[in-house]
């Protein structure tokens, strides 16, 4: 701010004057033109200051006073007192809940059954899936021929070499003028054989062999090479059985004397399964 005197002011003390009359315009530099006084420049930064905090301050209060009034201060907050351990609750005491009494039987439907149930009762008899397949038609299932007998005579065992030999595992057999059971075994592993008793000489047997050859070519099944039962000079002939089966045979014979028995596969007799029984 700036003031001009209106030159009747006169100060009480005035200072005397330096100089002559021509030092009254640039004395100290105290005043400028026309006398007027100049403000010190740090003066003028305070009162700048001054002026900028007073409206700071104006502006912050009427902000407060359109919030509502004064600020309200911080109050600290008193920290939370210390919890102090409280003493457990006393517990209850409640009645425990009445258990159910155990059943003192137990119930029936845990009875366990007295006897298995019929479902579970093992069959009696085989099942009838079991039964070998019967053979097909014309093929001989049981032995045939005239010296057939009923009954038990003396025994006698013959087995068909092991193996695929085409053998009798005994070449000759002896028994006496009596009722013979002969039990014949088949030890071969991969073919048929059987058993035919002829009362003949080397030629007549070879012709039987022949009748059992024709015979299978008719039926068209080897086995089925077996003399028709009303062959002349045939005493006993066997079906065709399997390796590892045997078949049993009681027949008389017609006295003392030797017989020939061969086998009329196809091929076994030319291959030399025969033998011969010797009646003494």
């Amino acid at each position: 701010m700036s003031w001009r005197s209106s030159g009747n002011f006169r100060p009480n003390n005035p200072r005397p004057r330096r100089g002559g009359g021509s030092g009254g315009g640039g004395g100290g530099g105290g005043g400028g033109r026309n006398g007027t006084p100049v403000i010190d420049p740090v003066l003028q930064v305070l009162i700048a200051i001054t002026v900028l905090l007073g409206f700071t301050g104006l502006i912050v209060a009427i902000s407060f006073s359109a919030a509502g009034g004064q600020p309200t201060q911080a109050q600290p907050t008193t920290p939370p007192a210390a919890s102090v351990p409280t003493a457990p609750p006393a517990a209850v005491a409640t009645e425990a809940p009445a258990t159910t009494t155990a059943p003192t039987e137990a119930p029936a439907a845990t009875t366990p059954p007295t006897e298995a149930p019929a479902a579970t009762t093992a069959p009696t008899e085989a099942p009838a899936a079991t039964t070998p397949p019967a053979a097909a038609p014309g093929i001989p299932t049981e032995p045939v021929g005239p010296a057939l007998a009923s009954g038990t005579g003396q025994q006698v065992n013959l087995e068909s070499a092991t193996g695929a030999e085409l053998v009798f595992a005994q070449k000759e057999v002896r028994v006496t003028d009596n009722l013979v059971t002969l039990t014949f075994a088949n030890r071969s592993d991969a073919v048929p054989h059987n058993w035919v008793l002829i009362d003949g000489d080397a030629a007549r047997v070879a012709a039987i062999n022949d009748l059992a050859d024709a015979q299978q070519r008719q039926l068209r099944n080897a086995l089925g090479s077996v003399p028709p039962p009303d062959t002349p000079d045939v005493l006993v002939a066997t079906q065709m059985i399997n390796p590892g089966e045997e078949v049993t045979v009681t027949f008389e014979v017609p006295g003392p004397g030797t017989y020939q028995f061969i086998c009329t596969y196809p091929g076994h007799y030319v291959g030399g399964m025969q033998g011969v029984l010797i009646v003494e």
